[in-house]
């Protein structure tokens, strides 16, 4: 579908570049943290390996005194071991070291819920059929030396 008005263009299209999508997302944190003073979130990430074997890794982003936890993932054969605790660990100890006072995080998997929850996080919020068949969990927790 394609749209014309005097010089504005305007289609839909699935096929925006990786540096075009990028921008957007850019812009959008920006226009959307601008009423509380806040910048771009900044990334964080931690991996568990042996040798050149990656075991599991943790990816999360601080923004304004809280740590985002996105993605935590050990690989099947190592889960049961406390790498992805210890990855979960490190990663709250870097955000508290850069002055963050909680941490949070979403997942759609109910058990990955209790996981969270013996490591100190309190669900908060619970989005039914957030994707067809899957519930969105979100989890918080107090960041602080005597808690971490």
């Amino acid at each position: 579908m394609k749209l014309q008005t005097s010089s504005l263009s305007l289609s839909c299209s699935a096929k925006l570049s990786a540096k075009e999508q990028a921008h957007i997302m850019r812009q959008v944190i920006l226009h959307d943290r601008s009423s509380i003073g806040a910048g771009e979130p900044r990334p964080l990430s931690y991996a568990a390996r042996r040798g050149a074997q990656l075991l599991g890794g943790v990816c999360g982003h601080l923004e304004v005194k809280r740590l985002y936890v996105q993605y935590l993932w050990v690989h099947p054969l190592n889960r049961g071991q406390g790498i992805g605790p210890r990855l979960l660990f490190e990663l709250e100890a870097e955000a508290m070291k850069e002055g963050c006072t909680s941490a949070q995080i979403e997942s759609l998997a109910a058990f990955s819920c209790s996981i969270y929850v013996k490591q100190g996080y309190q669900l908060i919020a619970q989005v039914d059929d957030y994707i067809p068949g899957l519930n969105l969990y979100i989890l918080r927790k107090s960041l602080s030396p005597n808690l971490a």
